[in-house]
C-alpha cells in the first residue's frame, strides 16, 4: 500500500495544475490502525532489511551498476523500485533521468518505478530528462505516461515518511543531493520550458510532437518561447538590477543572494555561448553521473569585464552548432536555437502582448532572453515576427535597456537600427535613458554607440533628476567626463541641479580624485559659485563629502576666495567652511583652509551655534591636533569670544577636554578667566576642576613643564644639576592673570582655593606654586605687619581694659578711658579689613574656621566697648568680655601661622582639632544617653542636679573619672550597685573606648596630617595674599592715603613678580632650603610626572609604531631580494 503523505498548508492533498496530471504521489487512502492510535510507526526488522536494499538500489543507479540494479530488483522482497533518498527526496529514476541511463530507466519503469514522484523541489523525472537532454529517456518516460508532457515542477511540501519505503540510515545522502544540486529550476516550468532554456532541439521537437502546449506559463508568466536559449548562458552569472544607479559601476551589476539559478539568473548573463557547447548526437551518453559540476555559488562581480570559469555540462543530443547567415560580420549564431525558436512559433506559440507601461510588472519576453543569450538571428527572426521594441521586462527595462545593462553590444546595434526617431531616448520605468545606464556601468562601447546615435545628453532621470554627467561626476571616470564633455551642448546642461540641488560639480566634489573636478572647472567652466538649497557653498561641501586633494585645488581657486570666509544661513547651521573643519576635527582641511586664508577669527551666527568660532568648535568636541593647527596659525584667537562671553578655553573646560585645555594654557589661555555662569562668577579653572576628569594630575603635569631644566641634546642633564652654576628657570607665566585690568596676580590662585576640591588643592604644593608664592610674601609681608599691629592693638588693649575693670575694680581709672577708645579704634581698620575679605570671596568665606573666630571677636569686642558706655549693669559684659579675649588670642595665634616656621604646628593643631570634634558629635546619643542615666539615677542631686550640670559632669568624667566624690560611701543596696555599674560602662565606653579611638583618629597618618596642614598653609597664605593685593592693586584705596607720586615701574616692582625667576639650587639665597629641595625633587624624579599625565605615553607609542613599521618595510624588501635571488 501507498505510506507517503505529502503536506502543504491545510490541504495536504493540494491540487493539480491546469492541464497537467495529478502533481505527484498522493497519500494513501487506507490509514495504519496504529497511526489513528496515535502511536508512532514503529519501524521492523522487515521495514529495515527494506531501507537498506532500497540504499543499495540507489547507490548501484547512481554508480550506473545495471547488473546489480538487475539482481536487487530480481530479489524477494526486494527493494522498492520507487526508492527515494530520505534527504532530497529524489527516486532511483530521478538518478537515471539525469544521468540517461536508458537500460536502468527500463528496469526501473518495468519493476513498477513511479514515474509521478516527486522530489524535494517538485520535479519529475521527466523534467531532469529534459535538462539533460536525454532524448531517449524522454521518449520512452512519454511512451509510458504521455498525461505528464504538460505537468509542472510544484513544491508539494514537507513529506511524511514511512519505514520502509526510502533509504537506510545509513545512506549516504550526500552523493544524491549533490547530484540534485547540479539541476537549477524554479517552481512552475514544464519539460518544454527546461528544454527550450537549454536549447535542447531535439527535445524541444519530441515534445511538441508528443503534444505539448506551447502556451503553458510558468509562474511569472513566460512561455517557452519567452526562456528560449536562457539556460544556454552560465548558470552562476550575476543579475544586474534595475535599482537607481549608486556611485559605483560595479553597483549596477547586481551580486543576486543566495546563489541564483539557470533559470532565474541566465536572463541576466554576459556570458557568450561557446561554439562546444552542444555535443553531437552520435555520442553516446555517458554513464558516470557529473555531479557537483554546477554548484550553487555566490559569483563575484568583476570590475569592469564578466570573466567566466568553463562550464561542465551534462551529455545532450542537440544538433551542434552552425554559425548560418552573416558570418561575415562576425556575428555569433546558436543554429539550434534558431530553429527552437521558429519550432515554436511554427507550432503556435505567439509573441506575448508585453506590457508597454512601465509601472507595470511584465514577464520576461522572447525578445530579452535573445538578448541575454546574444543571438542576433532569434533577435531578426522574432522583430520580423512583431516582438515590441517598447516592451518591458519585469524590471522594467525595454529590449534597449536589457541590452545596456548586460553590455550586449550586437544586439544593442539591432535595436537601434530599429528604432524610430526620437526612441533612443526611452525611459525604463525607474526612469532611466539607455544613455544613462551605459554612463552608469562604464560601458564606453555602448556609451559611443549611443551618442554616435544621437542619443540626448539633456534628458534626467525621474527619480534623482540626474543628467549623464551627474552619472559620470558621481563615478570619477575622467577618460568618460572626457567623451562627454566633448559632445555639443554640454557647455548648456553642465550647471544644471539634480533633486538634491547638485550640479555634476558637487557630485565630482564627492569623489576622492580632484581630475573630474578639475576636467569640470577647466574644460566645461563649471560654475563654482552655485549655492545649495541650504545656502552652503562648494567649499563647504567639499570639507563635508571630498577629500584633502580636492579641498586643496578647490581652496586654491581665485574664484573660490571669496567662498572660503562665506557662513551659511542660520537654518543650515551658520558656519563657514573652517567651522565645519574644525567641528569635525579634520586637521588636513583646517590647515588647507589656513594656508588658503580662512579668517580663524570669524564667528558663526547666533543661532544655533552661538557666534562660536572655530576654535571654540574644535574645544567643544576636543580635536587638540585641530586646536594646535588654529592657534599655530593665529594665537589671538584664543582671547574670542562667543555670544555667551566665553573664550575657547572655557569651552574645553565646560565639557570636560583636559588635554585640549592643557595645550590652550601652554599657548597663553588664561586659567583665571571669568565668565557669567548661570547667575555666579566662574574661571576657566572653576569649570576645569568640576568637569575635567583627575584635573589635578593634569594640572601637575602643567606646571611640571614650566620648569625649565638645563638640556644636552634634547634631554635634562642631571648631572649639571649638581654644579655650583646649575640655574633652573621658573616661568610663572602660567599662574599669572594677563588679562586683569588691575594687574593681580593671583586671579589663578584665588580659583584654586575656592575650588572646594581637596584634591586640586594640592597641587598648591608644586614647588612652582610655593616658590611664587614665597616670593610673592616676600614682596607684600609689610602689609601683613600693618595688619598684625591693629591686632595685636587690639587684643592688648581690650586685655588691658577688661583687666582694669573687671579684676582690679577701677572704675574711676583715668586710663580707662584711653584703653577703651584705644582697642574701640584698632577694630575700625580690622572690620574693614574683613568686609573686603567677605566681600571678594563670598561663600568660601564663611567655609573657613578663622573666619568665625574674627566675627566672635569683632561682635564681643565691640559689645563690649560700647555697652559699658551706655549700661550700667557690667555683668552681662563680663560675660562678653571673656569671649572677646579668647577669640582675641586665638586669632592672634591663626595670624602667627602665616609665618613660615610657625604656621605648619599651628594648622596641624587646627585639623586635629577638627578632627576631635568630628568623632565626638558622632558619639553625642552616648554621651546623652549617659547624661540622662545619671541625672535620673542620682534623682537629680548634684553633681547632677539639671541637664547643663550632668552633661558638663558627664563630659568632664572623660579626663577626671571623680569615683570619691561621686559615691562617697561604700554600700551594699540595690540603688548603689546599679549606680557603680553605669559608672563602671561609663569609665569603658567612653573613657576607654570612645576617647581613645577619637585620638588615634585625630592624628591616625602623621604624614597626611602634614600634608594637609601644609595645604591649609598654602591655603591661607594665598587668601591672605589675595586680600593684600586686593588693597594694594586698588586705586580707590590708593587715593584715600595721599603720599608722593613714584614712578610707575618702581610701584610695580614693589608689588608684584616677574614672570620669569632664576634659582640657583647650589648656591646660597632667598629661598628657604626646604623650597629648593621640593625643587630639585621634581626635577630629578620625572618618572613623578609621567605617571601623572599620559601624553609620554602617546609619543612613545607613536616612536615604537614608525619603529615596527620601518622593520615590516625593511623585512618585506629582504623578502623580496630573496626571491629575485632565488
Amino acid at each position: 500500500s501507498n505510506r507517503f503523505a505529502w503536506s502543504r498548508g491545510r490541504h495536504p492533498n493540494g491540487s493539480s495544475e491546469s492541464g497537467s496530471v495529478p502533481g505527484g504521489r498522493r497519500p494513501s487512502d487506507s490509514s495504519d490502525s496504529s497511526g489513528s492510535l496515535g502511536r508512532p510507526n514503529w519501524k521492523r526488522p522487515d521495514d529495515r532489511r527494506r531501507e537498506r536494499l532500497n540504499s543499495e538500489l540507489l547507490s548501484a543507479v547512481w554508480r550506473s551498476d545495471l547488473f546489480k540494479v538487475r539482481r536487487l530488483l530480481k530479489e524477494e522482497n526486494g527493494p522498492n523500485p520507487s526508492a527515494y533518498c530520505n534527504e532530497s527526496k529524489a527516486s532511483a529514476l530521478h538518478i537515471a533521468a539525469i544521468n540517461g541511463d536508458i537500460e536502468i530507466l527500463k528496469v526501473l519503469l518495468e519493476a513498477g518505478a513511479d514515474l509521478e514522484w516527486r522530489d524535494v523541489q517538485g520535479r519529475l523525472p521527466l523534467h531532469l530528462t529534459a535538462w539533460a537532454g536525454s532524448f531517449q529517456c524522454t521518449k520512452l518516460i512519454l511512451q509510458r505516461n504521455p498525461a505528464l508532457i504538460n505537468s509542472k515542477v510544484t513544491i508539494q511540501g514537507v513529506c511524511q515518511c514511512s519505514p520502509g519505503e526510502g533509504c537506510g540510515w545509513e545512506h549516504d545522502h550526500r552523493e544524491v543531493s549533490q547530484l540534485m544540486l547540479t539541476v537549477d529550476t524554479e517552481e512552475g516550468v514544464t519539460a518544454l520550458h527546461i528544454a527550450s532554456m537549454h536549447c535542447q532541439q531535439a527535445i524541444v521537437e519530441l515534445l511538441l510532437q508528443t503534444g505539448a502546449n506551447v502556451q503553458e506559463t510558468d509562474l511569472k508568466g513566460r512561455t517557452a518561447l519567452d526562456v528560449a536559449g536562457v539556460g544556454s548562458c552560465y548558470p552562476g552569472a550575476p543579475a544586474v538590477p534595475s535599482a537607481p544607479y549608486t556611485p559605483n559601476a560595479d553597483d549596477y551589476l547586481d551580486v543576486s543572494t543566495g546563489g541564483p539559478t539557470a533559470y532565474s539568473s541566465a536572463m541576466n548573463s554576459d556570458f557568450v555561448m561557446p561554439a562546444n557547447f552542444f555535443k553531437p548526437p552520435s555520442q553516446p551518453p555517458s554513464p558516470t553521473p557529473w555531479a557537483g559540476s554546477r554548484q550553487k555559488s555566490q559569483v563575484s562581480t568583476p570590475k569592469r569585464e564578466l570573466s567566466f570559469p568553463p562550464l561542465e555540462m551534462p551529455t545532450t543530443y542537440s544538433v551542434p552548432i552552425d554559425p548560418i547567415g552573416m558570418e561575415d560580420v562576425g556575428v555569433n549564431i546558436n543554429k539550434a536555437l534558431h530553429d527552437i525558436v521558429s519550432r515554436l512559433m511554427s507550432s503556435g506559440a505567439r509573441i506575448a502582448d508585453e506590457q508597454t507601461d512601465g509601472t507595470q510588472v511584465a514577464s520576461s519576453s522572447a525578445l530579452h532572453s535573445a538578448i541575454a543569450s546574444d543571438d542576433v538571428s532569434v533577435m531578426e527572426l522574432l522583430l520580423e515576427s512583431g516582438a515590441s521594441l517598447r516592451a518591458f521586462d519585469r524590471d522594467g527595462d525595454t529590449p534597449l535597456h536589457f541590452a545596456v545593462r548586460r553590455r550586449k553590444f550586437e544586439p544593442l546595434k539591432v535595436i537601434v537600427g530599429r528604432l524610430k526617431e526620437g526612441q533612443i531616448d526611452a525611459k525604463n520605468k525607474d526612469g532611466f535613458t539607455a544613455l544613462h545606464l551605459a554612463v552608469a556601468i562604464e560601458w564606453p562601447e555602448g556609451v559611443g554607440f549611443l551618442l554616435e546615435s544621437r542619443a540626448s545628453i539633456k534628458i534626467k532621470t525621474d527619480v534623482d533628476g540626474e543628467t549623464v554627467y551627474h552619472i559620470a561626476a558621481k563615478l570619477g571616470n575622467p577618460k568618460l567626463m572626457e567623451e562627454l564633455l566633448l559632445v555639443e551642448g554640454s557647455s548648456e546642461v553642465i550647471n544644471e541641479k539634480d533633486s538634491d540641488g547638485l550640479t555634476p560639480l558637487l557630485r565630482a566634489v564627492q569623489r576622492p580624485s580632484d581630475v573630474v573636478v578639475v576636467q569640470l572647472i577647466k574644460t566645461a567652466k563649471a560654475d563654482v559659485g552655485i549655492h545649495l538649497k541650504d545656502g552652503s557653498n562648494i567649499l563647504h561641501y567639499a570639507v563635508s563629502e571630498s577629500d584633502a586633494t580636492v579641498l586643496r585645488y578647490l581652496s586654491s581657486l581665485s574664484s573660490c576666495k571669496r567662498l572660503i570666509n562665506e557662513v551659511t544661513l542660520p537654518e543650515s547651521n551658520g558656519m563657514a567652511p573652517l567651522h565645519l573643519a574644525a567641528e569635525n576635527g579634520n586637521v588636513e582641511f583646517t590647515e588647507i583652509l589656513l594656508e588658503a586664508g580662512a579668517n580663524p577669527n570669524l564667528h558663526t551666527t547666533n543661532d544655533p551655534k552661538g557666534s562660536a568660532t572655530a576654535l571654540h568648535l574644535a574645544a567643544k568636541t576636543g580635536f587638540r591636533r585641530t586646536v594646535e593647527i588654529i592657534l599655530k596659525y593665529d594665537a589671538c584667537s584664543l582671547n574670542a569670544e562667543d555670544k555667551f562671553g566665553w573664550k575657547p578655553l572655557h569651552t574645553a573646560c565646560a565639557y570636560g577636554h583636559g588635554k585640549t585645555a592643557i595645550v590652550m594654557i601652554k599657548k597663553g589661555a588664561d586659567l583665571s578667566d571669568e565668565i557669567d555662569f548661570h547667575g555666579t562668577t566662574k574661571t576657566a579653572f572653576d569649570l576645569m576642576a568640576v568637569n575635567v576628569p583627575r584635573s589635578g594630575e593634569l594640572l601637575e603635569g602643567l606646571l611640571d613643564s614650566y620648569i625649565e631644566v638645563p638640556t644636552r641634546r634634547g634631554h635634562r642633564d642631571m648631572k649639571f644639576l649638581y654644579n655650583p652654576s646649575c640655574a633652573i628657570t621658573l616661568n610663572f607665566e602660567v599662574l599669572l592673570s594677563a588679562n586683569d585690568p588691575s594687574g593681580r596676580q593671583l586671579t589663578f590662585l584665588n580659583s584654586v582655593v575656592n575650588s572646594g576640591n581637596e584634591e586640586v588643592k594640592e597641587i598648591l604644593l608644586h614647588p612652582l606654586i610655593e616658590i611664587f608664592l614665597h616670593i610673592k610674601w616676600e614682596k607684600l609681608w609689610k602689609f601683613f605687619a600693618i595688619l598684625l599691629f591693629f591686632y595685636i592693638l587690639h587684643t592688648l588693649t581690650l586685655t588691658a581694659y577688661c583687666g582694669v575693670i573687671f579684676i582690679a575694680h577701677y572704675h574711676d581709672l583715668p586710663g580707662r578711658t584711653v584703653l577703651q577708645f584705644t582697642f574701640l579704634s584698632s577694630l575700625v581698620p580690622i572690620v574693614l579689613a574683613e568686609a573686603l575679605q567677605w566681600l571678594r570671596q563670598h561663600r568660601q568665606y564663611w567655609n573657613d574656621h578663622e573666619s568665625w573666630v574674627k566675627l566672635v571677636m569683632i561682635l564681643t569686642s565691640g559689645t563690649v566697648g560700647y555697652g559699658s558706655v551706655f549700661a550700667e549693669d557690667t555683668e552681662w559684659i563680663r560675660h562678653f568680655s571673656s569671649f572677646a579675649i579668647l577669640s582675641s588670642w586665638i586669632e592672634l595665634l591663626f595670624l602667627v601661622s602665616r609665618f613660615r616656621y610657625w604656621g605648619l604646628d599651628v594648622l596641624m593643631f587646627e585639623k586635629v582639632i577638627e578632627n576631635v570634634l568630628t568623632v565626638l558629635s558622632k558619639f553625642m546619643f552616648l554621651f546623652l544617653g549617659f547624661m540622662f542615666a545619671l541625672m535620673i539615677h542620682f534623682e537629680g542631686a548634684a553633681p547632677f542636679a539639671n541637664i547643663f550640670d550632668s552633661f558638663f559632669q558627664s563630659v568632664i568624667m572623660v579626663v577626671e573619672l571623680n569615683y570619691g566624690g561621686i559615691f562617697p560611701e561604700s554600700s551594699k543596696n540595690v540603688n548603689a550597685l546599679i549606680g557603680r555599674f553605669i559608672y563602671v560602662c561609663y569609665m569603658v565606653f567612653v573613657a576607654l573606648a570612645m576617647m581613645n579611638l577619637t585620638v588615634g583618629l585625630a592624628v591616625s597618618d602623621i604624614a597626611a596630617l602634614e600634608k594637609q596642614g601644609r595645604v591649609e598653609k598654602l591655603v591661607k597664605r594665598t587668601s591672605f595674599l589675595s586680600f593684600l593685593e586686593t588693597l594694594v592693586y586698588n586705586d580707590r584705596v590708593g587715593r584715600c592715603f595721599p603720599a608722593p607720586r613714584v614712578d610707575k615701574s618702581r610701584s610695580h616692582s614693589f608689588r608684584s613678580i616677574d614672570a620669569v625667576y632664576t634659582v640657583y639650587p647650589n648656591r646660597p639665597g632667598v629661598l628657604p632650603h626646604s623650597l629648593k629641595s621640593a625643587l630639585l625633587l621634581k626635577v630629578l624624579d620625572p618618572e613623578k610626572t609621567e605617571t601623572l599625565t599620559t601624553e609620554h605615553f602617546d609619543e612613545i607609542i607613536k616612536e615604537v609604531t614608525k619603529k615596527v613599521e620601518k622593520m615590516s618595510q625593511e623585512i618585506t624588501a629582504l623578502q623580496k631580494n630573496e626571491k629575485l635571488n632565488a
